[in-house]
């Protein structure tokens, strides 16, 4: 157990304990019923199984409302929408925890579709993923065959995708296990795509038959208005399919899903940007330095200065400052607005190399002005707490880095987070806070670059008496984030006009696949599987959860992060390095953004042997020469056995992820070269990336 695992299990614990109270409490009939303040008015729903007259499951659901999923028919038609639809997600509404608290789907029923990353979730009986040659994730370019038992059709482009499929670890034992089908890539948003289940196969290779309920719409024999408005979609989803070359013979089940619009998944974040910086008005943001630490060589050999403060920015959020726990406050029309007078006093601590640094003693010694660049923390942690551990990344490279606080998922969102596990209505807190922090980050590049910002100031002096400014202003800035930081740095690159190039360490997109596959989430697992103990229904309420988070996501903008950029925006590079069999962030996730950005890959990646799948990294172009420019990937490996092909953690070996890549000299290296000069070198030689099992080298 990592010590961050350790902590986080100690604080819910305690937490799960304290907040249990007020939950045994509360009343079952009112989805409010809790101790801790909705930050959304909950309707009171009728109790489960007890629906209002206006809803029936899918007619094509085989015993369980909320398969397959996602599914449009759960939406409704909306003209206003860029898809032309809107999420109504009725099934989920009757979804309550063992507290008696129905899901208020309010804030769900504003998209316009569902998430580019979904998981593709159906229940078939009896299937056997090996007799019916479902692809894996090392045999992905199987799910594009001709013969593939799983399609996945764009039919917006009319093009194929690719997948890996997978039973539900924790329903694997029971007759019935969930298949979770996941895409390899994130899916285009806007797009509507048609999933077909067709010529599967049982343990003894017999071809399962359609379920009597969907045979009905195969034959067309059905009656009644909302069955044949289903068979009208059915019909078209199967002539989809027969132009796109897939034949109707076999076919167990089809439905279909659309993806929710740029618009809707970006537009929000991107008002609170563009309206954030126009109330600047080319003024740098107000900024108070609260501590300057300087350090003697004997005490740091790295580092000369610790400057920490605070500075302002509007905050879009509900409350007064924004507080853990407060949302986003919109105006009628969903877009972010900012309270009269409603500012975040945002924290910043910053850390000034050795090598920038004139020498105190020696009046003539050289100023050499560092490059600025943004550092984002992991899951939980605060700048405060990582920047200091920066010093030979920043000194090596001449870099002062600076960062600020993961609004939603900092160390001060904790007691929020236990809460939003018992009651998923309480969920949109924490991508509108992390929304907000995107925010808080721009801001603070600006206090970078700018020559009337930090610059400025005497805290951000040579130690001299030469008065010299320590940091290269009006160039640009760069960002580099670790774990947590390196997941979210893709959305904040995607979206900033200040950052050209970012390196994202040990990164990956769509929380709601990670989090099922790393350790870190342990703690948090028992208190969601307490509050919501069916398994099926807390993997639909993954994916339901997935379409607010890729909002803050890079799910939602992976696709815009380099030479697709989002409106008003410009491209970016990225350099993703992660770990081989990586505990906290899975490699899976890793993989799905580096398809998603275009990033190209080192190669040969790994050792001839050391994964287990047959093709792994399928899909991912491979670098021919160095120096490289452009988007890249490195994948280290420092021995730790290969990561489970389902959605559990890898509990296997030392966990790389806290010291491979991000202390070895050769990354630090390689982060310098593409930050300063867009060159990617090659570090490894003509061999995979290796390193020691611990090194034990300075971050």
């Amino acid at each position: 157990m990592t010590r961050r695992v350790f902590i986080l299990s100690v604080a819910i614990t305690v937490l799960t304990a304290l907040i249990g109270v007020g939950c045994a409490t509360s009343s079952g009939s009112s989805a409010s019923g809790s101790s801790v303040r909705p930050w959304y008015s909950l309707t009171p729903m009728t109790k489960l199984g007890q629906a209002s007259p206006r809803f029936a499951c899918d007619p094509i659901s085989i015993g369980n409302c909320l398969l397959p999923f996602p599914d449009n028919y759960e939406t409704t038609v909306d003209p206003m929408n860029s898809t032309g639809l809107r999420v109504s997600a009725e099934s989920l509404a009757r979804v309550q925890n063992t507290a008696g608290q129905f899901v208020n789907t309010t804030p769900w029923n504003e998209s316009d579709g569902f998430s580019p990353g979904s998981e593709i979730l159906a229940d078939v009986p009896g299937i056997s993923l090996a007799k019916s040659q479902v692809a894996t994730e090392g045999t992905i370019g199987e799910s594009l065959s001709r013969d593939a038992p799983i399609v996945l059709l764009d039919v917006t482009t009319g093009q194929r995708w690719p997948y890996w499929g997978s039973f539900d670890v924790n329903t694997q034992s029971s007759k019935n296990p969930l298949l979770i089908v996941n895409p390899a890539r994130a899916m285009n948003e806007g797009d509507t795509y048609v999933v077909d289940l067709r010529d599967l196969k049982d343990s003894s290779g017999k071809t399962i038959a359609p379920q009597m309920v969907f045979k009905r719409f195969l034959s067309g024999q059905v009656s009644g208005a909302r069955d044949k408005a289903r068979l009208s979609r059915v019909r078209s989803d199967l002539a989809a399919l027969a132009s796109a070359g897939v034949s109707k013979s076999g076919t167990y089940l089809v439905w279909d899903f659309t993806i929710g619009s740029r618009k809707s998944i970006t537009g929000r974040l991107l008002s609170m940007r563009d309206q954030a910086f126009q109330d600047l008005k080319g003024r740098v943001p107000d900024y108070s330095v609260s501590k300057v630490t300087n350090y003697s060589y004997s005490q740091n050999q790295y580092s000369s200065r610790l400057v920490t403060g605070t500075f302002d920015v509007p905050s879009f959020l509900d409350e007064p400052g924004g507080p853990p726990g407060s949302s986003l406050s919109l105006n009628a029309s969903g877009t972010p607005r900012q309270m009269p007078g409603n500012i975040e006093v945002a924290p910043f601590t910053c850390l000034i190399p050795r090598s920038a640094d004139a020498s105190p003693d020696n009046p003539q010694s050289p100023v050499h002005r560092a490059y600025p660049s943004l550092y984002g923390h992991g899951l939980f942690g605060s700048a405060q707490g990582e920047v200091p551990d920066l010093k030979n990344t920043g000194n090596s490279n001449n870099i002062v880095f600076c960062g600020t606080d993961w609004l939603g998922m900092s160390i001060n969102d904790i007691p929020t987070t236990v809460p939003i596990l018992k009651n998923v209505s309480l969920f949109p807190s924490m991508p509108d806070r992390l929304d907000q922090a995107m925010v808080d980050f721009m801001y603070l590049g600006t206090l970078m670059d700018s020559p009337k910002g930090f610059a400025a100031n005497s805290a951000f002096e040579a130690s001299n008496s030469s008065h010299s400014p320590l940091l290269l202003t009006g160039h640009d800035v760069f960002y580099y984030g670790n774990s947590l930081g390196g997941i979210l740095g893709g959305t904040l690159t995607a979206v900033s006009n200040g950052i050209y190039r970012s390196v994202l360490g040990v990164p990956g997109i769509d929380f709601s696949v990670m989090i099922q596959r790393s350790v870190d989430f342990a703690p948090f697992f028992s208190v969601i599987k307490s509050s919501y103990p069916d398994p099926t229904t807390r993997q639909v309420l993954f994916d339901m959860i997935q379409i607010l988070w890729d909002r803050a996501d890079p799910d939602g903008y992976a696709q815009y992060m380099t030479n697709n950029p989002l409106p008003n925006t410009h491209s970016h590079e990225v350099l993703i390095e992660f770990a081989f069999g990586d505990h906290q962030v899975p490699n899976v996730g890793t993989e799905m953004e580096i398809r998603t950005v275009g990033a190209e890959l080192h190669a040969p990646a790994l050792e001839p042997g050391r994964s287990p799948e047959p093709a792994p990294f399928w899909g991912i172009p491979k670098i021919r020469s160095y120096p490289y420019k452009g988007s890249a990937a490195f994948i280290w490996d420092n021995g730790v056995p290969a990561p489970p092909e389902d959605n559990q953690p890898n509990n296997a070996g030392i966990d790389p992820h806290n010291e491979t890549p991000r202390r070895l000299p050769e990354a630090q290296s390689l982060l310098g070269d593409f930050l300063i000069h867009g060159l990617v070198e090659n570090v490894c030689g003509p061999h995979p990336c290796l390193s020691p099992p611990m090194p034990k080298t300075q971050l």
